[in-house]
C-alpha cells in the first residue's frame, strides 16, 4: 500500500513538472513570434495556386503618366478608368499601380499618408469606382505597396525625431552615431546612416538633433524598424485597409530590406524578411484568400529563390535577369548571356515552380526597351520571348506595346516614366492642358514623325501594338505558354556560323505544343534540320496546326512549307532574315 502510495506521489510530481516545463516553452515562444511574426491563426490549409497568379497578363500603369481626364497635366485615376476598355482590347488581366498614397514626390515612394489617395490622382470614390469597373471586365488591380521605408516628411518619422514621448519614438532604426562597416543596400551612392542636423523644420531643437537613422536607399526615405512589433501591426491594417477596398494583392516595393542582422551582406535578404513576407503573404489571404503578392528582389536568381518558400507564401517575384539577357541579346545581337540566363532559370524552376518568376521588359526603374534598341523588329522579339518563355504571369510597362521611346533627360529619372503617347497630336493625346508635368514632350517626336502612338499603331495591321494584342490572345488560349515544360531546341552551326545567332525552344502541356524559333543577328540564315525533340518525335504525323505569328506576315496563318516538315517529318526548314521569328501552336490529333 505504501508502496503504491509513493508511486502515486512521484507520478503526480512527475505531471506537475511537465506542465511546468510546458507552460514555459509556450511563454518563450509566445514572446518570440510577437517580435517580428504575422502568422495567421489557426492550422496550416491546403492552397491551390488561382491560375489568374500565372495564366493572365499584367499591365503597369505609373499613374502621373498614364492618361489626363481633366487637364491639369498629370495623369489620374478617372483617366485610367476612361482606358479601362483599351486595356481590354489590348488583352490585359490585371493591372499594378504605382504608388497612388499620399507622397511628398512626383514618384509616389515617399509615402506620408497611406490611407488616403493623392490629391494629384483624385479621391477614394474615384479609386473605388476603378476597382468596381476594372472587376467588371475581370481585370484585377494591385497596388505597390511601399512599406520598407516613408517619407522623412511622415508624421511618424517627424514625431520619431523630435518627440522623446512620442509612441513612433521606436518605429524607425535610431543610432546615436553612424556605424561603420554599413553599405547602401541598394546599391545607390548614398550613406546607409544618415544624420538629422537641421532636416526637421530648419531646426537644431529637438530630442534626436544630431542623430543618426538608417536607409536601405537614400536619406528621403528612412527604414521602417521592423523588430517593433507595433510596425508590424500597423503594416498589417494597411494591407487590410486596402484589400477590404476590393484591390487583389500588391506589388512589394524594396522587399529585400525589412530585416537588417547586421553590416554589409547582412543587410539584405536576411532569413528573418523572407519569413517575414511568407508570413505577410498568408495574412493578406485571411483577408482576400486569393490575394496576389508579387516582390521586388532585384540580384541574382539565386537571391530570388531563397524567397520561396511554399504556395501559400509569395505568389512570384520580377525576373531582373531576363531583362539584362533581353538587352544584351537584341542591343548587340549576341546569345551568349541569353542562353546562360535562361539555362540558369530552368535550373531555378526544377527547384521551385516557374510561376514564381515573372518576366518583364521594362519598368519605371530599369527604363524603357524600345529606347535602347530603337527598331521594331527587335521589339517584338522582345514580346515573343517574354510571353512564350516559361515564367508567371508576364508584366507590360505602358506603352511599351507601342515601343514607346523615353522622354526628356535633363529631367531627373521622369525621363522613364513620361506621358503615354496616345495619339499624334502635339502633347501625344495626354493631356488637354498645355504642357505635362514633366514639361514640354520631345518634339522632334517619335509619336508624331513615326507614328508610334494607340490611334495610329490601332489603324496599322503590322503595328507593334497589334503585334502585342495577337500575341496576348495566343498566350491566353493555350496552356503550354501558361505553364508548359520548356526544352531548348539544339542548333546545328556547323554549316553557317551565322546560326549562332539562332534561338529555338518548345514549350509543351499534355496536347499542346508551341514552337519558337528566331534569329536575333542581322544576316540572313537558312535552317533545315531534324528538331530531335522527344515531344515531335513520338507524334510525327498526329500533328496540327492550330494558331501561330510570323515575323514575315503577322496576320495570316503560318505557310503550308513551314509547318508540314514539322509535323510530317519532325524537321524546321526555315528561311529566316535578321531578326525575323516565328510562334507556332501545334495539338495532337
Amino acid at each position: 500500500m505504501k508502496k503504491n502510495y509513493l508511486i502515486l506521489i512521484n507520478f503526480l510530481i512527475l505531471i506537475l513538472i511537465c506542465n511546468m516545463l510546458t507552460g514555459k516553452t509556450e511563454s518563450s515562444k509566445v514572446k518570440s513570434q510577437s517580435s517580428s511574426s504575422i502568422q495567421p491563426k489557426g492550422k496550416a490549409v491546403e492552397f491551390t495556386i488561382p491560375e489568374w497568379w500565372y495564366n493572365g497578363v499584367f499591365y503597369q500603369i505609373f499613374v502621373r503618366s498614364f492618361y489626363d481626364s481633366d487637364g491639369d497635366g498629370k495623369g489620374d485615376l478617372q483617366g485610367i478608368i476612361e482606358k479601362l476598355d483599351y486595356l481590354k482590347d489590348l488583352g490585359i488581366t490585371g493591372i499594378w499601380l504605382t504608388p497612388i498614397f499620399g507622397s511628398f514626390s512626383y514618384h509616389g515612394y515617399d509615402i506620408t499618408n497611406y490611407y488616403v489617395i493623392d490629391d494629384d490622382y483624385g479621391t477614394m470614390e474615384d479609386f473605388e469606382k476603378l476597382v468596381d469597373e476594372a472587376h467588371k471586365r475581370k481585370i484585377k488591380i494591385i497596388l505597390d505597396l511601399v512599406i520598407n521605408h516613408t517619407s522623412k516628411k511622415h508624421p511618424w518619422f517627424i514625431d520619431s525625431a523630435t518627440n522623446e514621448n512620442s509612441m513612433y519614438k521606436d518605429w524607425y532604426v535610431w543610432s546615436d552615431e553612424q556605424l561603420p562597416g554599413w553599405i547602401n543596400a541598394s546599391g545607390a551612392r548614398q550613406p546607409a546612416w544618415n544624420s538629422l542636423l537641421d532636416v526637421i523644420n530648419n531646426s537644431t531643437n529637438y530630442y534626436r538633433y544630431n542623430k543618426f537613422y538608417y536607409t536601405a536607399f537614400n536619406g528621403t526615405i528612412p527604414d521602417l524598424n521592423y523588430e517593433n512589433p507595433k510596425v508590424i501591426e500597423e503594416v498589417k491594417n494597411i494591407a487590410k485597409f486596402w484589400l477590404n477596398k476590393g484591390v487583389d494583392g500588391f506589388r512589394l516595393d524594396g522587399a529585400r530590406f525589412i530585416f537588417e542582422d547586421g553590416p554589409g551582406d547582412k543587410q539584405a535578404d536576411s532569413p528573418r524578411t523572407i519569413k517575414f513576407w511568407d508570413e505577410f503573404s498568408k495574412y493578406c489571404r485571411t483577408i482576400k484568400p486569393d490575394a496576389y503578392i508579387i516582390a521586388e528582389i532585384f540580384g541574382g536568381l539565386d537571391k530570388k529563390v531563397l524567397y520561396y518558400t511554399e504556395p501559400n507564401g509569395l505568389s512570384a517575384v520580377f525576373n531582373f535577369e531576363f531583362v539584362s539577357a533581353i538587352n544584351s541579346t537584341l542591343a548587340v545581337g549576341k546569345l551568349t548571356q541569353f542562353k546562360l540566363t535562361i539555362k540558369n532559370m530552368i535550373e531555378a524552376i526544377k527547384r521551385i515552380p516557374k510561376e514564381f518568376f515573372s518576366i518583364f521588359i521594362s519598368n519605371h526603374d530599369v527604363g524603357r526597351f524600345a529606347e535602347l534598341v530603337r527598331t521594331m523588329e527587335k521589339v517584338k522579339i522582345a514580346a515573343l520571348l517574354q510571353l512564350t518563355l516559361p515564367g508567371g504571369a508576364p508584366y507590360i510597362y505602358y506603352g511599351d506595346e507601342i515601343g514607346q521611346r523615353e522622354g526628356d533627360k535633363r529631367i531627373g529619372d521622369a525621363w522613364k516614366r513620361n506621358p503615354m503617347w496616345w495619339n499624334s497630336s502635339q502633347l501625344a493625346g495626354f493631356t488637354k492642358n498645355q504642357s505635362t508635368w514633366c514639361g514640354q514632350m520631345k518634339t522632334d517626336s517619335q509619336f508624331f514623325t513615326n507614328k508610334i502612338n494607340v490611334e495610329d499603331e490601332n489603324n496599322d495591321p503590322n503595328s507593334v501594338l497589334n503585334f502585342y494584342k495577337k500575341l496576348i490572345k495566343i498566350r491566353k488560349n493555350f496552356v503550354s505558354l501558361q505553364k508548359g515544360d520548356f526544352v531548348e531546341i539544339t542548333i546545328d552551326t556547323n554549316s553557317d556560323k551565322n546560326l549562332e545567332s539562332v534561338y529555338a525552344f518548345i514549350r509543351n502541356y499534355e496536347n499542346n505544343i508551341a514552337i519558337v524559333v528566331l534569329n536575333s543577328g542581322k544576316n540572313s540564315v537558312v535552317i533545315d534540320q531534324k528538331i530531335d525533340v522527344k515531344i515531335i518525335n513520338d507524334n510525327i504525323n498526329k500533328l496540327k496546326y492550330v494558331d501561330g505569328i510570323y515575323s514575315k506576315d503577322q496576320n495570316n496563318p503560318i505557310p503550308n512549307e513551314i509547318i508540314n516538315p514539322i509535323i510530317n517529318e519532325g524537321k524546321l526548314k526555315l528561311n529566316l532574315d535578321g531578326r525575323d521569328y516565328i510562334l507556332i501552336i501545334l495539338e495532337k490529333s
